[in-house]
């Protein structure tokens, strides 16, 4: 379900793409020496822009500076160092990892993850303690995802609103912050709904759960996933910015807006 919201390369400058792969390296780097190495594997790029939103509104910023990283350790590279942001992406990223593999072994009794589960659950034993409330929420807004899903629900607003709900509650790092929160709630429905239209055509082959019926069930989609959308780029211009701005405009406008028109134009080849 994640990997959604990234930037559109092809039109970040040179400079702000060494800036935004620093993040992603330096979440990665944080995330292995708080929750472990084997946790890395389940990192994706939303929660590296996540930080870079985070960090961007922060009073002070994250340094970024040359080092080496496992899989890189011969030549060094920008990575952005330890802060508030990083350091509470890796464990959001890591707790919305493992609820969501144990969601799926409890739905099919069955995962590819399943071997590295132990290492997540480790983790996660760890990041309950640090943010009982917000893994609580995750825990259950993916529950009540996973009961819309079982019962084959065919109305993706319901799903599409707790993942919203989830999603709100991740990008609102300290529970304060409307503007964050609503800007979370309507990223969570876009990626729920894309991911849906994403994966239709292979749902259907496999006989797998997918809250559309039809490709004209997704047409009748659209307006509400552009709805989302344009709420994602409203919420986005209250929030005060204070660096990395160019990179953030660029997924904001572009990155989302490019992985939408790809997939639906998939679809309709």
């Amino acid at each position: 379900m994640f990997g959604y919201v990234n930037a559109f390369q092809d039109e970040l400058k040179i400079k702000d793409y060494k800036v935004f792969k620093a993040y992603y390296c330096g979440l990665c780097k944080q995330q292995g020496k708080l929750c472990g190495s084997v946790t890395r594997f389940g990192l994706t790029y939303d929660f590296a822009v996540l930080a870079i939103i985070l960090d961007g509104i922060s009073e002070t910023g994250c340094e970024i500076a040359p080092g080496r990283c496992m899989l890189h350790p011969l030549q060094k590279r920008a990575i952005a160092g330890e802060c508030s942001a990083l350091t509470y992406c890796a464990y959001m990223s890591v707790a919305l990892s493992y609820y969501k593999m144990k969601d799926d072994v409890r739905d099919s009794g069955f995962s590819k993850a399943i071997p590295v589960m132990p290492f997540f659950g480790h983790a996660a034993k760890k990041i309950e303690k640090l943010y009982s409330e917000k893994v609580a929420k995750i825990k259950k807004h993916l529950a009540n995802i996973t009961k819309f899903e079982k019962d084959g629900c065919k109305n993706i607003d319901l799903p599409a609103y707790e993942f919203g709900r989830l999603m709100a509650e991740l990008f609102d790092m300290n529970s304060d912050n409307i503007v964050l929160n609503q800007m979370g709630y309507n990223i969570g429905r876009w990626i729920y709904i894309i991911d849906a239209i994403d994966d239709f055509e292979k749902d259907v082959k496999k006989g797998r759960y997918n809250p559309f019926e039809t490709k004209e069930d997704i047409k009748n989609s659209l307006n509400s996933l552009w709805y989302n959308m344009s709420e994602i780029a409203a919420a986005y211009e209250l929030l005060d910015i204070k660096r990395n701005k160019d990179i953030v405009d660029n997924v904001i406008y572009l990155g989302i807006k490019n992985k939408t028109n790809t997939i639906i134009e998939r679809m309709d080849s």
